[in-house]
């Protein structure tokens, strides 16, 4: 009788999954660990996707069958001794090969060491900015539920890939540990995303969970926040089948975290995953007040974020230009000015906004304004709308952009921009001398800058001194300046987060711009 019992309870064991915790360390191998992260390659990088990566075979996992049916892999735990986290790139290979998963790349800036990771699907967003050292739990970059198919098998020997791609720092895998647990019976949506569409609102996206027959709930809270905890800032559902939402009561430049969970019915909730964090752009200033019209030089090529919208106006009467199609109401218009140069020559351009810009459709109006608060002493210089074949130009296309001659050099001159018909939305705009931006800084004042996309620093290097440098980020905030007065500059971009920066380069007293990827 204790026999069959004791049959019955293995039968059961298998049937039923249970966590189950693999470690690899000194104690399970002591040959190997503490693990030299160059693979022997002293303090040169280890490429990525090479022979020079570091290959480390896990503790033999057993008695988790096929993942996504009895039991999934909850978690990685990792322990790391590294001088610069943001250099470490780690993947985990299943034991067929068939399945590579990418947990960290470029995380944690500049901080020292991975102690107690824990790598889980659902958890907050890995931090890009310096932490030293890394701890807790968060999100994988690339989720585990892609070995938790129902097709992977679990037992074997796992490959955690490891490489440093940077030269100069060194580190090693101290430890690191694979959790498996029983397969949950209402599974958390995957690739969640959160887009901002508007300095006050978002949308929301999600992957369908089939057995969600009473679809999914989803909330917003502020970074650092525990959905499992914290009372949602925002919070909604949707209906089963329906994988999108939208939140129009946002605070605009504010970080926010998006999660979301699937409603199983009588199977119950999900955890709650996502974990993305996304940041509102900054509101627009009141800049269709001619008074406080925003002041560009000549050079600043891109630098800012501007809006076109009939919110948030100050209003001080229209000027509507000759070439415009339609009267634009006065709360549209966003006003500029600048300092003619000694060449009395300008270039104005205008192009929707990289990544997220929304208006693009422009018209451009130049004016002298003999009193600010007296639009009646406006008068009309200049006029492009659809980059027309009458006006300087490029000739094409629905921005406008308008190039004059014959300007008083030293006197303060006026544009405005506005949106085609009732168009709104934001926008990039450019004022460069074009007697200078091409043929002067090409011949005599050439730099370099690589590599682009940056990871850590990025390095310019010139002819002659470079004077200058400046990095804006999309909203056209300066984020970084220096002044290196040398001909070669290493520029440190590793406080940066990830994205798209605009880098001003003067030198010789003419500045150019570029467009750099920060990864």
């Amino acid at each position: 009788m204790k026999k069959i019992t004791f049959l019955l309870l293995f039968v059961m064991m298998c049937g039923l999954g249970f966590a189950q915790t693999f470690t690899s360390d000194a104690t399970s191998d002591p040959a190997t660990y503490p693990a030299d992260m160059q693979n022997g390659n002293g303090t040169t990088a280890a490429t990525c996707g090479t022979a020079d990566e570091l290959t480390l075979p896990s503790t033999a996992v057993t008695g988790v069958g096929t993942l996504g049916t009895t039991n999934i892999l909850e978690s990685v735990t990792l322990n790391v001794t590294h001088t610069w986290n943001s250099d470490i790139v780690i993947s985990l290979q299943d034991p067929s090969g068939a399945v590579t998963v990418l947990l960290t790349d470029d995380v944690a800036g500049n901080g020292d060491g991975f102690v107690n990771l824990v790598l889980q699907d659902g958890a907050a967003a890995l931090p890009t900015a310096n932490t030293d050292p890394l701890t807790g739990t968060f999100a994988p970059l690339e989720a585990l539920a892609g070995f938790n198919s129902g097709t992977t098998a679990g037992d074997g020997v796992w490959n955690l890939i490891v490489c440093d791609d940077a030269g100069g720092d060194v580190g090693t895998v101290d430890s690191w540990a694979l959790t498996f647990a029983p397969t949950p019976t209402c599974s958390s949506p995957a690739g969640a995303t959160a887009t901002p569409t508007s300095p006050t609102s978002a949308d929301f996206s999600w992957s369908d969970v089939p057995t969600a027959t009473l679809g999914f709930e989803w909330g917003i809270l502020a970074p650092g926040g525990d959905p499992d905890v914290d009372t949602f800032l925002f919070s909604g559902s949707t209906g089963a089948g329906v994988v999108a939402a939208t939140e129009a009561g946002l605070t605009d430049a504010t970080d926010y975290v998006f999660y979301v969970r699937a409603n199983c019915d009588t199977a119950g909730f999900s955890s709650w995953s996502g974990g993305t964090a996304f940041t509102t752009p900054a509101l627009p200033p009141a800049n269709d007040d001619a008074c406080n019209a925003i002041m560009l030089n000549i050079g600043d090529a891109s630098t800012g974020a501007f809006y076109s919208n009939e919110a948030a106006s100050v209003e001080t009467g229209e000027v509507p230009g000759t070439c415009y199609f339609g009267t634009p109401s006065a709360s549209d218009t966003v006003w500029f000015s600048f300092v003619a140069p000694v060449t009395g020559e300008v270039l104005i351009q205008t192009e929707e906004l990289a990544g997220d810009g929304t208006l693009n459709d422009t018209q451009i109006t130049l004016f002298t304004v003999g009193d600010c608060t007296d639009l009646s002493t406006a008068v009309e210089v200049a006029c492009d709308e659809d980059d027309d074949a009458n006006v300087v130009g490029d000739g094409a296309g629905l921005q406008a952009n308008l190039q004059v001659a014959g300007l008083t050099a030293g006197a303060t001159y006026y544009f405005v921009i506005d949106g085609f018909g009732a168009d709104t939305g934001t926008f990039d705009v450019s004022l460069t001398d074009p007697t200078l931006s091409v043929e002067s800084f090409e011949n005599e004042n050439t730099f370099t800058y690589f590599p682009n996309p940056v990871r850590n620093e990025l390095t310019l290097s010139a002819q002659k001194d470079i004077q200058n440098v400046s990095i804006y980020n999309m909203l056209g905030q300066e984020v970084l300046r220096t002044a290196p007065n040398t001909v070669e500059s290493v520029i440190n971009m590793n406080e940066l987060s990830q994205g798209a920066y605009f880098v001003q380069v003067t030198i010789d007293n003419v500045t150019e711009t570029v467009r750099i990827l920060k990864q």
